[in-house]
């Protein structure tokens, strides 16, 4: 079967749409779109995060063994957009979303509806993209809202 023909189904599947962030425990801090996150296990609290192998954020990941997942409320989508190309910190903002370091040390952003930081525990590379499983280690909600999702913006996910 034509791999092409896979794309509607999976498009199907219900995806959030965030803004990960990871460090290197150094100096760099970045943040990009992302919508391959997912809750994995529940003792311990694990979420995975899937990132295009061979890229700067991959890289980063793996590096400083961290991540955080920024929850987008929905009418965020202009936000996330300035991170549909990774970025990185700039004085005390992150393309242009002010932010404070979290327990991990990645950017959490003042305006995103909640957060999760994680720890990598397991790295896997099952096809083009780097699966990072991390345990939660802090987590916490600014305020209540609709989470954004993937179908409230009309985009192709390019990795």
């Amino acid at each position: 079967m034509d791999e092409s023909s896979h794309r509607g189904p999976l498009s199907a599947l219900g995806y959030g749409l965030y803004v990960a962030t990871s460090t290197d425990g150094d100096r760099t801090r970045a943040g990009w779109a992302a919508n391959w996150a997912m809750q994995c296990s529940f003792e311990p609290a694990l979420l995975a995060l899937a990132a295009r192998a061979g890229t700067a954020r991959a890289r980063l990941i793996d590096a400083g063994g961290v991540f955080a997942v920024n929850i987008m409320e929905a009418g965020q989508q202009e936000l996330v957009r300035r991170f549909y190309r990774p970025v990185e910190v700039t004085g005390n903002d992150l393309a242009g979303v002010p932010f404070r370091r979290g327990e991990t040390g990645c950017p959490i952003l003042d305006e995103a509806l909640g957060f999760v930081e994680c720890r990598v525990i397991e790295t896997h590379t099952p096809g083009d993209h780097v699966l990072h499983v991390g345990e939660v280690v802090a987590s916490g909600m600014h305020r209540e809202g609709r989470p954004l999702t993937m179908s409230d913006v009309p985009v192709d996910y390019d990795g």
